[in-house]
């Protein structure tokens, strides 16, 4: 989710921000980037009195308390992405499908 929403003043740093970041300040570093697929199951995060799905949102952006410390439009925002980026199974749960991004930095 962080490609999609990346604002360093609320904490939403992504992969993608930390690989480019850490290429900017230590050019010299050797840095190894691992992308593994993965689907997270996400429907609790629709109802807003679940504290499961708080839990969820709270890990998804990486924000404490996120659905009522973050600005309305924000929260907004990252649940109508969330809506149109989920996957809707069968049984009616909701999964995300996303990357797990794993960085390993190490020196010769």
């Amino acid at each position: 989710m962080g490609k999609h929403f990346t604002d360093p003043k609320m904490n939403f740093i992504g992969g993608d921000t930390m690989v480019e970041q850490l290429k900017n300040h230590l050019p010299t570093a050797n840095l190894s980037v691992i992308k593994k697929p993965k689907a997270c199951e996400i429907s609790e995060c629709f109802k807003p009195t679940s504290k499961d799905g708080n839990y969820i949102l709270d890990f998804l952006t990486h924000v404490a308390n996120f659905r009522t410390s973050a600005p309305r439009c924000v929260v907004d925002e990252v649940m109508s992405f969330l809506k149109d980026e989920g996957d809707l199974q069968r049984n009616g749960e909701v999964y995300f499908k996303t990357d797990d991004c794993h960085m390993i930095m190490y020196k010769h």
